[in-house]
This record gives structure tokens, C-alpha cells and sequence, in this order.
């Protein structure tokens, strides 16, 4: 039912779209003008990336040269609606030694950048004094993408067909609140294992207050319910507090609560909390964070966040991209700041599990990154080493996007 009421959604949309752009175009004829056109924007970018994988549990070393080109168009407003249309193609520059998920290259380590073309966004918005309305496939973002995310690092996007508010009142004060009835991985455009979509009915709300400088809260909810992948369904509630002092200071605070719901087969629930201080010194900033994404010992089951961007936490070699039964526990050192002109962050995770006493491994992640006029280049390393838990793996990625 839930696929049925997502090709209704994009058919809606593909049909107000329509309406709306020759409305647009006959506005435009009647004013004797092309004021329409001109606000109107087309966009595309390019990002041409290798990625290197040596993993001990895989015979191969896997690499994966890929360019990503992506189009789009944003149409000019009538009546504060205007619609949005992007394109994806991911092609290969090279042999297929990698695991794409979908070209039965097992003897490899998976990277998963399958090649092809998909339709990554379309939506109709409405837009005025603060209001934002979206009805169509759409990249939604909350917060730092713990929770609900794009994973915009994989060449394919993850994206939503889904209904979305989003409201600011003043500067400080701003509600997301989303109806999500398919979710559009990165595993696309081909059917295959991992699905490339899985069926939702999902309620996912985030409130962010800005109360001074000194402190930003804000309030989730996360209702998810997946017909096709029940295991993954769950209800999680919880509170961010963070902010800074002194020009020097920063901290965070994170903790919620999760539990089974809709469909899922375990009767579970666990804990999620995370605790972060920094300083800057000069043009350098040192943090250290621990997170714990705690398990329920008895239901041998743990929290899991799956809409996530999970490739920017617990370490970028992607070992902890579902979280053990036995939950995780990670600290994490960081010094991120300018070197010769570039960002260069450098991380340092040390892994235990939440329960059983376990030593999950340690990993080391390092990147530096420029802007060159129009063009971004980027060099990033990441390297796992396992203890009692999975194999060593090291991972490298060269970087180069444009866009015009």
C-alpha cells in the first residue's frame, strides 16, 4: 500500500510540477517579459572520486574510480510556489574491482556506488513569511544528519518521497516536521540486495530553539515504521542541548530513548547519550566526545539510527554502519582547523561495546580539503584496527568536484 501511495505522491507531483512551470510560462508571456525565466536556475556539477578498500576479511582489494554528474533545474516562484527537479548519473571511469552491491563482484570490499541514472529530487514547495511546505522526492536533513540524514557522501544520494513542514519563528525558533512514505537509499536506481527503496510510514520531528549564544536546545521524535524491513522499525524520542562560552568553549549534550514499535518482531529498548567538549586554539579546534549507542542485553538488540548519514559517525572505514547487539561505546579525539590554507580535520576513535566487556578496536581518520576557485579538492583516509570485533580495513578517497 505504502509503494502504491508513493507513485501517487510522485505522479501528483509530477503533475502539479507541470502545472506549475507553464503557469510560470504563461505569467511570463502575459507580462511581456521573462522575468520567469531568468529567476528560474539550472545547475550541474560534477564530482569525480577514487576510492581505494583493503579489507582482511575479503580476498581482493577493492577501487572504485566514479564520476557523478547531477542536473537541476529550480524554478522561479508564482504565488510563493516553485518546483524542483535534480538528476543523478554515476558512471565508472574504469574496471569494476569493487563490490557495487549489485554486480556480484564478491571477491572485492563493497563500495557502494552502483552506476546509473535516478531521479534524486522532485518536489512542488510553497515558501512565504517563514513557511515552507514540500510535497514530492526530497533531501531531508535534521541536525548534524544523526538521526535523519542524506548520506550525501555515496556518489547515489539518499532521498524521501515524503510530505515536509518546515516553520522558523523569528531567528531562533525553527520546527521540521516530515511524513515520510518511501525512503530512496543509496543502494539505487536497480532493484537488488540491499533494496534500493524501502516502503515507509514515517513521522519525524525535530524543534530547535536557539535560546543565546550560549545555549541551543532542541526536542526530536523519530516515528519509523518499515513494512518491507520491519526489524528496522522504532519509535525515538530525545533532547539535544548545545552551545559554546568564552569565544573558547564548546559543548555538547545529547540523550534518548528508543524502543520497538509497528511491526518489528523484538521487544526491545535502549539508550542513545553523547557528551562533547572543545576549544580553539588559534586557528585550531580540539574536541573530545563520547557516544554511546546502548544495547538491551536480554533482547540481545540496540539502538540503531538507519536514516541516518552513518558514514560521518563512529569512524569513516564504515564498520559500525548497524550497531552491534551489543550496542557501542566510542571516544573520539579530534583536531580539525586550517594548514596551509586547507581544512584538515584528524580523528581518533577507540571502540568498546556497551555490554559484555568487549574491545571493538581502535581507528585513525584524516582529511584535508580545498577550494580552488570553482573546483573542491579533497584527499581522506581512514584505518580500522579490529580487537575483538571484525576485521582490519583501510580505506582511501581522491576527490574532485565542480560545478557550474
Amino acid at each position: 500500500m505504502s509503494g502504491l501511495i508513493s507513485q501517487r505522491l510522485t505522479l501528483a507531483t509530477v503533475l502539479g510540477a507541470s502545472a506549475l512551470i507553464n503557469s510560470l510560462s504563461v505569467s511570463a508571456q502575459n507580462d511581456g517579459e521573462t522575468a520567469a525565466e531568468n529567476a528560474s536556475r539550472f545547475a550541474i556539477n560534477f564530482r569525480a572520486r577514487t576510492e581505494h578498500v583493503s579489507d582482511e576479511g575479503v580476498s581482493e582489494d577493492a577501487f572504485a574510480p566514479s564520476l557523478r554528474t547531477r542536473l537541476r533545474f529550480d524554478s522561479a516562484s508564482w504565488n510563493q510556489l516553485s518546483v524542483a527537479v535534480e538528476l543523478d548519473n554515476v558512471t565508472y571511469l574504469g574496471d569494476e574491482r569493487f563490490n557495487n552491491t549489485r554486480n556480484g563482484q564478491v571477491q572485492y570490499p563493497v563500495i557502494a556506488d552502483p552506476k546509473g541514472s535516478d531521479l534524486n529530487q522532485l518536489y512542488v514547495q510553497y515558501n512565504n513569511n517563514g513557511t515552507t511546505l514540500k510535497a514530492g522526492r526530497q533531501r531531508i536533513l535534521h541536525a548534524d544528519q544523526r538521526f535523519i540524514g542524506g548520506v550525501g557522501w555515496r556518489q547515489n544520494e539518499q532521498t524521501y518521497d515524503a510530505l515536509t513542514w518546515q516553520q522558523q519563528w523569528g531567528d531562533n525558533i525553527q520546527l521540521q516536521y516530515g511524513w515520510i512514505d518511501e525512503t530512496q537509499r543509496i543502494f539505487g536506481p536497480d532493484e537488488g540486495s540491499p533494496p534500493a527503496s524501502l516502503e515507509s510510514d514515517h513521522h519525524v520531528m525535530n524543534l530547535d530553539w536557539k535560546i543565546s549564544d550560549s545555549v541551543n536546545v532542541a526536542l526530536f521524535s523519530y516515528d519509523l515504521d518499515f513494512s518491507d524491513a520491519a526489524a528496522l522499525s522504532s519509535r525515538t524520542v530525545g533532547l539535544d542541548v548545545k552551545g559554546g562560552f568564552a569565544d573558547i568553549w564548546g559543548y555538547r549534550l545529547t540523550a534518548a530513548e528508543q524502543s520497538d514499535s509497528a511491526g518489528n518482531p523484538f521487544d526491545y529498548s535502549a539508550s542513545y547519550w553523547l557528551a562533547s567538549l572543545s576549544a580553539k586554539l588559534d586557528s585550531f579546534t580540539v574536541a573530545v566526545t563520547e557516544t554511546s549507542l546502548g544495547a538491551d542485553e536480554d533482547a540481545n538488540r540496540a539502538f540503531q539510527t538507519p536514516l541516518a548519514t552513518l558514514h560521518a559517525f563512529q569512524g569513516w572505514a564504515d564498520r559500525f554502519l548497524t550497531t552491534p547487539g551489543f550496542g557501542i561505546r566510542d571516544t573520539q579525539f579530534t583536531i580539525s582547523g586550517t594548514l596551509f590554507g586547507a581544512n584538515t580535520q584528524l580523528h581518533w576513535h577507540q571502540y568498546r561495546s556497551d555490554t559484555g566487556g568487549m574491545e571493538l578496536g581502535s581507528e585513525w581518520n584524516f582529511q584535508i580539503a580545498k577550494q580552488i576557485d570553482r573546483y573542491s579538492l579533497a584527499l581522506k583516509f581512514a584505518d580500522y584496527q579490529a580487537d575483538e570485533f571484525s576485521q582490519d580495513s583501510s580505506k582511501l578517497w581522491v576527490t574532485i568536484a565542480t560545478g557550474f
